[in-house]
C-alpha cells in the first residue's frame, strides 16, 4: 500500500503478481481478500509508470523521439543505459487479470471528423473480466518533435468466460491537434495509430494520413 510509485525489483523478480493497493478506504481489508481469493477478479491499471531503478527517473511512456533510440542490442549508439536496464518495471496503463482476452477483426476508417477503430473482443479464459481497450497515436513528423506514443482512446469492456463482443473507439481530429512553433495546429500528415494492453504491450499498428 502506498500512494506514490516504489521500486522493488528483488520482490517483482520473484513474485508472479503484485497487489498494489494504493490508498484504501475503511472496507480495504475485504476488498484485497476477495482479489487474492478470486473472489473479484481485477480489471485497475497503472496511471503512471514504475521504475526499476533510481537512475532511470524520470521515465514516463510518452517521452519524445530520440536520434538514437534505446535497443535491446547492445549498439554503440543506442540511447540506453550500460549498466541498467531502460525499461520500466511497470509500464503506464499494466495491468494484470486471472482471465485472458484475444483481439481479433481490427479495422481502421477514416471520415471528415476522425478515425475509428473496431474490433472484436473474445475473453478466452476461465473467468469473467474486464478488459481495458487502449488505442495511442504517434505523429511521424511535423513542425515541432512529438512524443513517441499518446494514448487517445480507450474503452472498458466486461465480458463472461467464452463471450464475444464488436467495440468501437473513436478519435476525433480535434483530438490530433498539436502545439507548434506559432500555437496550435490542425491534425495533419502522417500518424501512426497502434493499439495496446499497455502503453509497452502493443499488439497492432496502422499508418494513416490526414488532408
Amino acid at each position: 500500500m502506498a500512494g506514490r510509485p516504489l521500486i522493488f525489483p528483488k520482490i517483482a523478480e520473484k513474485a508472479p503478481a503484485i497487489l498494489y493497493c494504493w490508498w484504501l478506504g475503511t472496507e480495504a481489508g475485504t476488498a484485497m481478500v476477495d482479489v487474492l481469493w478470486g473472489k473479484y477478479n481485477p480489471s485497475g491499471r497503472l496511471p503512471i509508470t514504475f521504475p526499476k531503478n533510481l537512475g532511470q527517473i524520470p521515465v514516463y511512456y510518452n517521452q519524445k523521439n530520440s536520434g538514437r533510440p534505446a535497443t535491446d542490442q547492445p549498439e554503440d549508439y543506442s540511447g540506453r543505459y550500460i549498466d541498467i536496464d531502460y525499461k520500466p518495471q511497470y509500464p503506464f496503463a499494466y495491468g494484470l487479470s486471472y482471465t485472458d482476452f484475444s483481439y481479433g477483426n481490427i479495422v481502421l476508417s477514416q471520415n471528415n471528423s476522425g478515425v475509428t477503430l473496431s474490433m472484436k473482443i473474445t475473453n478466452t479464459g476461465n473467468y469473467d473480466g474486464t478488459e481495458l481497450v487502449q488505442a495511442y497515436i504517434h505523429k511521424l513528423w511535423g513542425e515541432v518533435t512529438s512524443p513517441v506514443k499518446e494514448l487517445k482512446g480507450f474503452r472498458q469492456v466486461f465480458l463472461k468466460k467464452g463471450e464475444s463482443c464488436q467495440i468501437k473507439i473513436d478519435i476525433p481530429y480535434t483530438d490530433l491537434q498539436y502545439y507548434g512553433v506559432s500555437g496550435w495546429c490542425e491534425a495533419e500528415d502522417d500518424y501512426e495509430i497502434m493499439l495496446g494492453r499497455n502503453a509497452t504491450d502493443l499488439f497492432w499498428k496502422e499508418k494513416i494520413g490526414i488532408k
